[in-house]
């Protein structure tokens, strides 16, 4: 009899201290195997009881070492985002801004440009407009949390988009009689302009934040996407053509308009050109492909830039009057040429 009690002891406590061990196998069904010695060694109900009890805890710290894999799937892989890499890609680009050149052949008393007063015209044009582009990019970036990564990116962007406009006005022009006007004159004028956006380049900050899915498709698998933000700087290269053309004449020869012999003409033709650095920001969300291979994700990108506002040098000259060219100072007063300015506004 004390030679059971000392053999159930023992089976109790080789329980106890290897129950942190095997814990897992207690759940297979090797468990009541190992168990049965004891039952055959106890065979009354105050020796199976201990047996039992310590048994329990096995089976209750179970669930925990089972849930374990859950947790760990549960979280987001920022390894899709994080890292060197390269792309290209393409789409559309929009335009926006305005050009404006308050100026108009220009009056004696107003500009000192000419004997020939005039009520300005003011040319506007909007240079909304749109257009094709596409470049490469490279960028890296680094997870931060499990949650947030941050990195740098830079791109090379080539295309072109172009606003042209043409507006054409004709209004009386200043007092007469004069010596050169038996009338009033009147002027019939002409302004075409065009601006066009070119390759560009930025370098930018980039912060995303990476959101679990369910897939949906296989229990316990999880994808993802990455929401972002960019801000950084940006340089592009910004090309125009301007010309205008004027004459004013006496009203009772409308066939003088543009001609030489029997009226004042006035003209500007420039091309020009410039780079510009600006502000850019921007919005998107990446999308891992997996099926395309490891570490192919899409991307969908709003890109915003501004460069501001400037003046563009446009030069107008008196080119003929009367068929004779122009003269500084004959008549009196009279200027053969102005430094006109154009205003680009919120390019």
């Amino acid at each position: 009899m004390r030679s059971q009690l000392f053999l159930a002891a023992g089976v109790v406590a080789l329980s106890a201290v290897s129950h942190p061990l095997f814990a897992a196998e207690m759940e297979t069904p090797a468990a009541p195997e190992r168990a049965a010695p004891a039952e055959r060694a106890a065979p009354t109900p105050e020796r199976t009881a201990p047996v039992a009890a310590r048994a329990a805890p096995a089976r209750e710290r179970a669930p925990a070492r089972r849930a374990a894999p859950a947790q760990q799937v549960a979280q987001p892989q920022t390894s899709s985002y994080t890292g060197a890499q390269a792309g290209g890609f393409g789409g559309g680009n929009v335009a926006g801004g305005g050009f404006a050149d308050p100026f108009s052949a220009g009056c004696a008393p107003a500009f000192g440009f000419s004997p020939i007063c005039t009520t300005p015209s003011i040319f506007n044009q909007s240079l909304r407009g749109s257009g094709g582009v596409g470049g490469a990019l490279l960028e890296y970036k680094w997870a931060v949390t499990p949650w947030i990564v941050v990195g740098v990116m830079g791109d090379l962007s080539f295309g072109k988009t172009t606003s042209t406009s043409t507006q054409s006005s004709f209004y009386p022009s200043g007092p007469g009689p004069t010596p050169t006007f038996p009338a009033a004159p009147v002027t019939s004028e002409t302004y075409s302009n065009s601006v066009t956006l070119g390759t560009n380049g930025s370098v930018r900050l980039k912060v995303g934040y990476v959101v679990p899915l369910a897939n949906g498709t296989v229990p316990g698998v999880w994808g993802s996407v990455m929401p972002y933000v960019t801000i950084g700087w940006i340089r592009s290269g910004v090309q125009g053509s301007f010309s205008y053309a004027a004459s004013s004449y006496s009203p009772f020869t409308p066939a003088c308009a543009f001609s030489p012999a029997c009226s004042v003409v006035t003209a500007s033709a420039v091309n020009w050109s410039d780079s510009r650095n600006g502000v850019v920001t921007g919005a998107g969300v990446e999308v891992p492909l997996p099926a395309f291979g490891p570490g192919v994700v899409l991307v969908a990108d709003w890109t915003y830039a501004n460069f501001g506002s400037f003046d563009v040098a446009l030069p107008i000259a008196i080119t003929n009057s009367f068929g004779t060219a122009c003269t500084p100072g004959v008549p009196a007063g009279t200027t053969c040429g102005i430094a006109d300015r154009g205003h680009v506004s919120n390019l």
